[in-house]
């Protein structure tokens, strides 16, 4: 399994940017959609701990999507409210839609291990 590094720096950027997004309207659908980012952002945090293994495709998808969100000048900018949020929410689930069974295997993971 091959695996990528990040610069240290650049890693806690990106985790700590996505952390603080808004998180507005957590009932419904919503709900769901924040439990599965919030699992990536877990996922990411395990395997850079060296604690979870990803291949090198699973890394992209997952810090690709985390850094998308945290990066305000994207697709559309994150100051135009509302529609900013919504091409954020868009990239996360297409990662979330494609690492589905990876998500599913590191949520056992996590209950084996005792955590969340």
């Amino acid at each position: 399994m091959t695996t990528t590094t990040f610069d240290d720096g650049e890693y806690d950027r990106i985790l700590s940017g996505f952390a603080g997004k808004p998180r507005t309207g957590k009932s419904g659908r919503l709900r769901g959609f924040w439990r599965e980012a919030n699992t990536l952002g877990r996922m990411a945090k395990a395997w850079r701990r060296g604690e979870y293994e990803l291949t090198t495709p699973q890394v992209a998808m997952l810090f690709g999507a985390l850094a998308y969100v945290v990066v305000p000048a994207d697709a559309v900018p994150d100051v135009i409210f509302g529609a900013g949020y919504l091409d954020d929410a868009a990239v996360v689930a297409g990662v979330v839609t494609a690492l589905a069974f990876e998500i599913a295997s590191f949520r056992e993971w996590e209950a084996q291990q005792g955590r969340k």
